[in-house]
């Protein structure tokens, strides 16, 4: 992959299997966050890296109450990244299933090599989930579930795949609970909304 990019632009939080990136010029911020919880705020198309950097995070940071939560129960979307200012001439490796979005810094070009297909088992999942039709991404979802329950990012594909196959009250407690976890979840917090406009209202 080429990577091109001016100031303050970036990829927003994704997954898959390991990568190297290398920066040739400019200067790349990366937040990563290991695979068994998805970042606050969601994955994709949730927020672009500087809003969520500016609207999720910094927030995040100075609320003393949703870190002693997150303490106590281990259910809380984790605060803290791993966080690196990447410049160039360095080599970043990415490994398997971590979730990471980059933003950055200055105008920026880099170049990534990432694995065609996962190694592991569990990121072989996330993969089919993406790919599958609703009742088999639903039957992954529950499995991924299984090692992993506060996802927030399986919860609302589990959500979605309940909704397709018009089990619409199973996905609005998915969704709530999702939320639950995860309050900055906007991906969610909009489907949840349509599903209470479309169906719980009438």
């Amino acid at each position: 992959f080429l990577f091109l990019g001016g100031n303050n632009s970036g990829v927003s939080f994704h997954r898959h299997a390991d990568a190297w990136n290398a920066v040739v010029s400019g200067r790349k911020r990366w937040f990563l966050y290991p695979g068994d919880r998805a970042p606050p705020g969601g994955v994709h198309h949730a927020f672009e890296p500087a809003d969520w950097l500016a609207r999720v995070r910094v927030p995040m940071l100075t609320n003393t109450q949703q870190k002693v939560a997150a303490l106590i129960d281990g259910s809380a979307a984790a605060v803290e990244p791993l966080e690196c200012v990447q410049v160039a001439g360095e080599i970043l490796y990415i490994p398997e299933g971590f979730y990471h979005a980059t933003i950055n810094l200055e105008p920026t070009l880099a170049i990534g090599i990432q694995n065609v297909k996962p190694l592991g088992a569990t990121e072989t999942a996330f993969y089919e989930l993406n790919a599958k039709p609703p009742t088999e991404a639903d039957a992954i979802a529950s499995k991924i579930l299984k090692s992993m329950p506060y996802n927030t990012e399986v919860l609302h594909k589990q959500a979605m795949s309940r909704k397709r196959q018009e089990k619409v009250q199973e996905a609005e407690k998915l969704l709530e609970r999702a939320l639950s976890l995860d309050s900055s979840f906007l991906v969610a917090m909009l489907d949840l909304a349509e599903i209470k406009w479309k169906y719980v209202s009438q």
